[in-house]
């Protein structure tokens, strides 16, 4: 990620109140140059601040989005940039249009727009916090929040655009995430049967997504359907 990483850091550093907002980045036991950047970043931003963690196998995503909390030093958090999109002058408007929201409601609640989200700090340490898991970790706490009615979903997107990287690891991230998002979906009980019914149909419907695409996952969705199935009746023997 050290070849997108400051571009990425500084769309965002620029565009915000380095007296109102600070940006906390977590080093998860980078190998690259990630290290150098943030520390030309530090030396450039008086509000950058970044933690490193030594390599551990057994801590993933989820528990590293926790960390960031709470070291977080705001009453609120505004959740997460990922290091390979540069972000337009929005995120302020975002973080206004949330306050408006709140003085409106008079109630605690995470706002999640398209691409981030924003809440109280200590609401997300009290219901959360992410599972420990590698993908689908920001999906599966926002089924927490909405559950306890905490979560308001806008659908609003802060401009931003992906940032090139090599192909190799483009269409590798994709097909992983893919696999991801539909595994995490198929273990949703109830809801997991009406995604995989989805899936099968998708190819004969129009949607926002390729044929190509659609075929796919309607290929992928049976077999991993039925490998889930089988592991439920065995924890059931």
């Amino acid at each position: 990620m050290d070849d997108t990483l400051e571009v990425a850091m500084t769309s965002v550093l620029e565009q915000l109140d380095p007296g109102a907002f600070e940006v906390l980045v977590v080093d998860d036991g980078s190998t690259d140059g990630s290290l150098e950047v943030l520390k030309r970043l530090k030396a450039k931003f008086a509000n950058f601040r970044f933690i490193t963690l030594e390599r551990d196998r057994k801590r993933k995503l989820g528990w590293t989005r926790n960390i960031s909390i709470l070291a977080a030093r705001g009453q609120y958090v505004l959740l997460h940039i990922d290091a390979d999109d540069q972000w337009e002058p929005y995120l302020t408007e975002f973080v206004e249009l949330f306050h408006e929201l709140e003085i409106a409601s008079g109630k605690d609640f995470h706002l999640s727009g398209q691409q981030t989200g924003i809440g109280k700090r200590d609401l997300l340490l009290k219901f959360g916090p992410f599972e420990n898991v590698y993908r689908c970790e920001d999906r599966n706490l926002m089924m927490k929040l909405a559950n306890r009615g905490l979560l308001l979903f806008m659908d609003y997107s802060v401009y931003r655009k992906r940032l090139s990287r090599p192909k190799s690891k483009q269409f590798q991230k994709s097909w992983t995430d893919l696999f991801s998002q539909m595994l995490f979906e198929l273990r949703q009980d109830e809801l997991g049967l009406r995604y995989f019914k989805t899936q099968l149909l998708a190819p004969f419907k129009q949607g926002h997504q390729s044929f190509k695409i659609r075929v796919i996952r309607a290929l992928w969705v049976i077999p991993m359907f039925l490998f889930l199935a089988s592991m439920r009746k065995l924890k059931m023997r």
